[in-house]
C-alpha cells in the first residue's frame, strides 16, 4: 500500500495516515489555487462468508471516516473487490457511509465502454473491482478516464487512469540539497555496434600519417617523435569520437540487470498481439485469444526465470 509521487511534487505532496490492518492510507496534496484534497487509496478486503471479512471491511469504513471528517474535498481509490450496483451487498455498505460526506464513485467517466479491471483467464474470472470515489463538488475537475489495458501488464489487476483539471507547480519550495550525482555506464550491449565500426572508419579516414623520412629504430629528432606522438592522439581522439557517437551511455540504475534481447522481443510479442486482440474487437476465444494468451504466458514465464538466475 502506498503512493508514488514526482519527485518535483513531493512538496506538494503530505502522507497523514494508516489504517491499522495496512489496508487504506490517506495523503493530503496542495493544489496550486490553495485547495487542499485528501487522497486515499485503498485495498478492502475480498468476500468470504466468515466474519473476518465484515470486520475488516468496517475498519476500514471507520477509517474514511475519520478521515473525511477534515471537511477536505477527497478522492478515494483503489482495489474495493466489489462491483458498483445496487444489488452488491459491500457496495451499499460502503456507499451508506461515502455518500453522507457527499462522496460517489466515477465508474460513468470511463470513456472507452471497456468496464473490466481484474481478469484471470486461467480462472475464466473477470470484473470491474478497481474504482474512484470523489466528493461532488471535485467531479467537474475530471477529464477524462480509461482502464489502461496494454500487453506490457503482466497481472491480472488492469490500472484506470483518471486525468484531473488540476494545476500543480513543480518548482519546490525547500531548501537546497546537494544533488546525487548520477554514474553512468557505456553499454556496448545496448548499442549499434555497425554503426560503431561506420563512426570508426570515417574519424580514422580523416587523420594524415605523418611523413618521417630518413626515420629508424635509433631516430633521436625531437620533431620526429613530436610528429608521433600527434599521430597517436589523433588517433585515441577519433576512436573517443567514434565511441562517444555510437555507444550508448546510460545512468546505472536505469536497466534491470537480468533484461536481455530475448525478453525484450516477447516483450514486443506480446504488445502486438494485444494490440491486435483489441482491434479485433477482444474476442473471448479463437486462435486470436490462444495466441495473445500463449505469448503473454512465455513473457512472464521468461522474467521469472530471468530473475531467479
Amino acid at each position: 500500500m502506498g503512493f508514488l509521487v514526482r519527485k518535483t511534487l513531493v512538496h506538494k505532496f503530505e502522507i497523514c495516515a494508516k489504517a491499522v490492518p495496512g489496508r487504506c492510507l490517506s495523503a493530503i496534496i496542495s493544489l496550486d489555487f490553495g485547495e487542499n484534497v485528501n487522497i486515499i487509496t485503498v485495498f478492502f478486503p475480498c468476500y468470504t462468508y466468515n466474519v473476518s471479512h465484515s470486520t475488516e471491511l468496517s475498519e476500514c469504513l471507520s477509517f474514511l471516516e475519520d478521515v473525511l471528517n477534515n471537511g477536505l474535498s477527497s478522492v478515494v481509490l483503489g482495489d474495493m473487490n466489489f462491483a458498483c450496483n445496487v444489488n452488491n451487498e459491500r457496495f451499499k455498505q460502503c456507499y451508506s457511509v461515502l455518500s453522507r460526506y457527499n462522496v460517489f464513485h466515477c465508474d460513468d467517466m470511463i470513456d472507452n465502454g471497456n468496464c473490466i479491471t481484474y481478469c484471470n483467464y486461467s480462472l475464466s474470472h473477470s470484473s470491474f473491482l478497481h474504482h474512484m470515489f470523489v466528493t461532488d463538488n471535485i467531479w467537474q475537475d475530471i477529464v477524462c478516464a480509461e482502464v489502461h489495458d496494454t500487453g506490457v501488464n503482466l497481472s491480472y489487476h488492469i490500472p484506470i487512469i483518471y486525468k484531473f483539471r488540476w494545476s500543480l507547480n513543480h518548482s519546490a519550495k525547500q531548501a537546497d540539497k546537494p544533488k546525487k550525482v548520477k554514474q553512468y555506464s557505456w553499454r556496448w550491449d545496448k548499442s549499434d555496434l555497425e554503426y560503431y565500426y561506420q563512426c570508426t572508419n570515417h574519424s580514422l579516414s580523416l587523420i594524415n600519417i605523418p611523413t618521417t623520412p630518413d626515420c629508424d629504430l635509433n631516430c633521436c629528432l625531437g620533431s620526429h617523435f613530436d610528429a608521433i606522438n600527434m599521430y597517436y592522439e589523433n588517433i585515441v581522439a577519433a576512436l573517443h569520437c567514434a565511441f562517444s557517437s555510437a555507444i550508448n551511455c546510460i545512468p546505472c540504475d536505469t536497466l534491470k540487470p537480468f533484461w536481455n534481447e530475448e525478453l525484450d522481443r516477447l516483450k514486443n510479442d506480446s504488445i502486438f498481439w494485444h494490440y491486435l486482440w483489441l482491434d479485433a474487437g477482444r474476442p473471448s476465444s479463437g486462435i486470436l485469444q490462444y495466441t495473445r494468451l500463449s505469448v503473454k504466458a512465455k513473457y512472464k514465464l521468461a522474467i521469472k526465470i530471468a530473475c531467479l538466475v
